[in-house]
This record gives structure tokens, sequence and C-alpha cells, in this order.
């Protein structure tokens, strides 16, 4: 009978798992026609010296303008309790095909994508960070032609902001 718990309590303590913890949900744009709400989680799971980090949930944008929206791009920094952070891209060009978009006051939501079992080396010394997800509204287009923001291929012209957000966001996901 202690040969089996032996072997449990073993594999007990080489895998650990952190309880999971809600992530505050910053809309960093001023002045943006579009608001950004969400429920995000991150799990953690500690084997050894490594910590296998992910999130779940969903944002929801929120079309603050008096006109329909027919195009938004959008990326949020999800920052777990260790690691680096994740960059996730929206773009929301399909409500362009949506009769009147995105209509002032209505909400679209989309999922927080991040890859399984990102792992980083686990620091024992160091305190974990408070979860928290970022969003920056970068374009929108509304009904009439009009836009707010400047769109991606305008954004490309600033190499040095989006180097420095490549770099400390290492790990990147799109979702449309």
């Amino acid at each position: 009978m202690r040969a089996p718990f032996l072997v449990l309590s073993v594999l007990t303590a080489s895998i650990v798992y952190a309880q999971p913890r809600a992530a505050a949900v910053y809309n960093s744009t001023a002045n943006a026609p579009v608001a950004v709400t969400g429920n995000v989680t991150c799990s953690e799971k500690i084997k050894g010296r490594t910590i296998y980090t992910t999130a779940s949930g969903e944002l929801n944008f929120r079309n603050t303008s008096n006109l329909g929206a027919v195009d938004i791009e959008a990326s949020a920094s999800v920052q777990c309790m260790h690691g680096p952070p994740y960059l996730v891209r929206y773009h929301h060009g399909t409500l362009f095909f949506m009769p009147n978009g995105l209509a002032s006051g209505e909400s679209i939501s989309k999922p927080v994508a991040l890859p399984d079992g990102q792992s980083s080396r686990l620091d024992h010394n160091a305190a974990p960070t408070p979860p928290r997800v970022d969003v920056e509204i970068h374009f929108v287009q509304f009904e009439d032609g009009t836009t707010w923001g400047r769109f991606e291929s305008d954004r490309r012209s600033t190499r040095s902001q989006e180097e420095h957000r490549v770099a400390s966001c290492p790990f990147r996901v799109h979702v449309e």
C-alpha cells in the first residue's frame, strides 16, 4: 500500500497548478470611439522551475460613437502573473458586411486566444505581477467613410514604436 502512495506523492509534487486569477482590462486609448471591457482569466502550471502560462476569456468591443463602425483594428497586451506579455491583434473587418456595421451602442465579443503552455523560467524570488490586459484601439472606419486613428499600413512607417512593442511582447496572436 505504501508504494502507490509514494508514487502518487512524487507525481503530485512535480506539477503544481496555481489558482486562476482574473485580469484587469484597461482601455488605454484616450477618446477612442470604441470602449473595451472583458473577462479574462490567467492560469499557470508550475513544473519544476518552469511556468506554463495560459489566458482565456473574451473582450467586448462596444461602439460608443453616433455612427455605425464597419472596421475596427485593435491590439491587446495580455500580462499574466509571470513571464512576458502576449500581444493579440484584432481586426474586425467583417463588420463591413453587416448592415450598418456595428451600430451605435452595439457590442461584439472576441476571444482572448492565447497559445496554451507558454513557458518561462520561474524565478522563485520574483513577486507575481497582477494580471492585466491593456487594449489599444488603433483604427475605426465608420459607415459614412470617415475614420478615426491610423490604419495598419499607415502605422507601419512608425517602426520604432512597433519594434519596441514587438521586443516587449515576443508572443503575438492574430484574431479576425
